[in-house]
């Protein structure tokens, strides 16, 4: 943390123009957040903010570290004051943010429909709003968000995964969501929850061995894996009637 501050000080010490300090600042302030110094973080973004108001990438980091910390109240303080000043698309998703931290849906389901009217090709509140559709069960309307931003970005990472993965689960055009989800795996290949879906497309088509490859290396990419990932890699090792291990990654779902 101490070097991150001597490195900010002299980012800033070199940044001529304001745009390049408030550039470095957002920058520092997210990778002290990373590196756990939270209140650092706050400190630095905070302080830069009142030089640079219309720094949205500081913004963003800010609202971000105090969802992380839980503390609502500040961060819904901040976002309102920039909604006032600015009442932008930008500062409306940072409102989102905070709502969905707080896993109040409608709301945020409301804010983000609004923003889908004003711009219909507004791919952030498309997958925001997608997002908040999964949340709450409702996988039809957020797979039209998703077909909605590949008519307007046919290679959008997340868009091919979340909709492929769904079609997955649904037993539904496995054929298209196999290549939805290869488009996805090509520029995210060490993204575990990607990684994930290629498996659980494949042991959806019957293909198990190819299936253990995949889901294995996604339980392996992820520092503490999560009960679903090992619930699927149990299932594709069941299928291969490899009992024990299926029983014993499953136990370790359960855990998770």
């Amino acid at each position: 943390v101490s070097r991150a501050q001597q490195e900010l000080a002299g980012g800033r010490a070199e940044a001529g123009a304001s745009d390049e300090r408030a550039r470095v600042a957002a920058g520092m302030a997210g990778v002290l957040a990373q590196a756990g110094a939270s209140d650092v973080a706050v400190e630095v973004a905070w302080r830069e903010l009142k030089r640079s108001p219309d720094n949205g990438p500081l913004r963003e980091v800010l609202v971000r570290v105090l969802v992380e910390k839980k503390d609502y109240e500040r961060a819904k303080e901040f976002v309102g004051d920039w909604l006032a000043q600015k009442g932008d698309g930008s500062s409306r998703r940072l409102k989102v943010l905070v709502l969905l931290a707080q896993e109040d849906y409608e709301e945020a389901r409301q804010e983000l429909a609004g923003l889908v009217r004003a711009n219909p090709q507004d791919v952030q509140s498309l997958h925001l709003l997608g997002a908040v559709y999964e949340s709450t069960g409702r996988s039809r309307q957020a797979n039209e968000q998703y077909e909605t931003i590949l008519r307007v970005r046919p290679k959008d990472v997340w868009a091919n995964n979340n909709l492929g993965y769904s079609l997955a689960q649904e037993n539904e055009r496995l054929g298209d969501a196999e290549k939805m989800i290869r488009v996805a795996l090509r520029q995210a290949g060490s993204e575990a929850p990607i990684v994930d879906s290629m498996g659980w497309v494949l042991y959806k088509r019957g293909r198990f061995g190819q299936a253990v490859v995949y889901l294995s290396r996604a339980v392996r990419l992820m520092d503490q894996a999560k009960g679903d990932l090992l619930e699927h890699l149990g299932d594709a090792y069941y299928r291969l009637d490899e009992g024990s291990r299926a029983v014993q990654t499953w136990q370790e779902g359960l855990r998770a």
